[in-house]
């Protein structure tokens, strides 16, 4: 059986990424980075060239990981600056409205209270 072309490899390899971006699976990822790198140097030297097309496809699917990627790591980042506000007394209490905004949520203010 004949092995896929490198430019469908990284397409799968590709579509692996995003998958793992989407499920917050990181473990995998370093892996498919590595991959990702060999299949390039395969697809520099490859003959035939691949199509346009082809080449569109897979810097499409790139730049929408890129755009995983980055928003993976907005929430990572996110989520240790909300850990280390717990941890340091400013653990305000918060939900979100209908419209996602977070909105602070405040119970009754202190009360004085004259007892004679």
């Amino acid at each position: 059986m004949r092995r896929a072309d490198p430019w469908r490899r990284l397409d799968a390899a590709l579509n692996a990424e995003a998958n793992a971006l989407r499920g917050a699976d990181f473990s995998g990822l370093e892996a498919l980075i590595a991959e990702k790198a060999r299949l390039t140097d395969q697809i520099a030297i490859a003959r035939p060239a691949p199509t346009a097309a082809t080449l569109e496809r897979l810097r499409a699917r790139a730049g929408h990981n890129a755009v995983l990627l980055q928003a993976a790591l907005r929430g990572l980042r996110a989520a240790r600056a909300r850990i280390e506000a717990l941890q340091n007394g400013g653990g305000d209490l918060r939900t979100y409205d209908r419209a996602g905004a977070a909105e602070p949520v405040s119970g009754p203010g202190p009360t004085l209270e004259r007892r004679a």
